[in-house]
């Protein structure tokens, strides 16, 4: 009788193998995507990195498309588009649909700029009769800062930069990848703030593609890095 029931057991397919029939994926590849992103000076080189990751390795067309920074996000959680080509960590915190892909795309940091001439330390932050420009993801990242100054929210940032080189306005508070920060120094005062890792995120729904996008930016990140001095932290 036991060498019998030993026989069954022997016969009977794996359990695993069961719940892995029974249990065919619901992901389908895409064709296409829509990738979205924030209207930097130094988001050119980025779009093109990601045109290559997709286009290239990953095979999926992709749709690149410019929105104000918060719309951005909220899009991407509610799964109207599918990717945002450069975020920070931080900003995807509260999202439940949204996740990074890793590695990393690199640092940048978060400044205040202030016109030539004019004072750029954090009395600007503290002092409630100034106006400074800004967005909501960067006034979410300085909360450990003293802001009393009127913060202005601008979801265009080459708008905010655009009004601080035409003086219409005098303080702003940037983000700037690392390999960008001598060129706002030349026309600018500075004062560094915070530093930040710069990743790619996308929706949830995409995660199958999480191996295949890590595999494609570790083959294509060292030169891209290497050409624009991204590597190292900057030391703030």
């Amino acid at each position: 009788m036991k060498g019998f029931i030993f026989l069954i057991l022997l016969l009977l397919p794996n359990l695993s193998q069961v719940e892995s029939a029974e249990l065919p994926s619901t992901f389908e590849r895409p064709q296409k995507l829509l990738v979205t992103y924030v209207d930097h000076p130094s988001i050119k080189p980025y779009l093109e990195l990601f045109t290559q990751v997709y286009q290239q390795d990953l095979h999926i067309d992709i749709e690149l498309r410019p929105i104000p920074a918060m719309r951005g996000l909220i899009q991407l959680e509610k799964g109207l588009t599918d990717a945002d080509v450069i975020r920070v960590p931080e900003s995807i915190a509260s999202f439940e649909n949204i996740v990074e892909v890793e590695p990393q795309l690199g640092f940048a940091q978060i400044q205040l700029l202030c016109l030539p001439g004019e004072l750029c330390d954090l009395t600007i932050l503290e002092n409630p009769a100034l106006d400074i420009e800004t967005n909501m993801g960067n006034s979410y990242l300085l909360q450990g800062y003293n802001i009393k100054a009127q913060l202005h929210f601008n979801e265009n940032m080459q708008s905010t930069l655009n009004m601080l080189r035409a003086k219409r306005i005098k303080y702003a508070i940037f983000v700037t990848p690392k390999n960008n920060y001598q060129v706002l120094q030349d026309e600018f005062n500075q004062l560094p703030l915070k530093t930040v890792k710069l990743i790619h995120i996308i929706n949830k729904k995409y995660a199958p593609l999480l191996p295949e996008l890590t595999k494609s930016l570790q083959k294509r990140l060292p030169s891209f890095q290497k050409e624009r001095h991204l590597i190292n932290l900057p030391s703030n």
